[in-house]
């Protein structure tokens, strides 16, 4: 009796057998700053806040384009969120991708972008109302991965 591939062969007689097998393969998202080693679902990134130029000053807000680049990498679709630590910024500092409306950041965090399985660099910008004394200090953003 000798075994070939999928069915048995003896004496003249085949047997073939049909099997079924399933396998799942996880979710994985991950999320790390840019040329960083440390990655995972959520990373905490500084943001200095600078002091205004004459520029901001005439529009009433300090924008900081792509002060932050991400790397996501995930095998499923995904959506990034983003929060601050700080109690007393929430609400006041923006974040957006690209040319997308601005979203008002809380510690409660906002989705602000997303996007297929594969490996995305996100550029996120932020506006500052000076409003507030938030020129001059560092706050700390939490950004999560998460796959849908």
């Amino acid at each position: 009796m000798a075994v070939v591939a999928a069915g048995v062969v003896g004496m003249g007689a085949s047997v073939s057998r049909n099997a079924i097998a399933q396998m799942t393969v996880p979710a994985l998202t991950s999320v790390s700053l840019r040329g960083a080693a440390v990655a995972g679902h959520s990373i905490a990134v500084p943001l200095m806040i600078p002091e205004p130029t004459p520029v901001d000053r005439s529009q009433g807000f300090v924008e900081l384009r792509g002060a932050v680049v991400l790397l996501v990498r995930s095998n499923v679709p995904w959506t990034l969120s983003v929060r601050v630590l700080e109690p007393e910024v929430s609400g006041t500092i923006q974040a957006r991708v690209g040319e997308g409306p601005y979203l008002p950041v809380g510690v409660e965090g906002v989705s602000f972008t997303g996007g297929g399985f594969g490996q995305y660099e996100v550029a996120v910008n932020f506006r500052i109302p000076l409003t507030g004394a938030w020129t001059g200090r560092t706050v700390t953003l939490v950004y999560t991965v998460v796959g849908r």
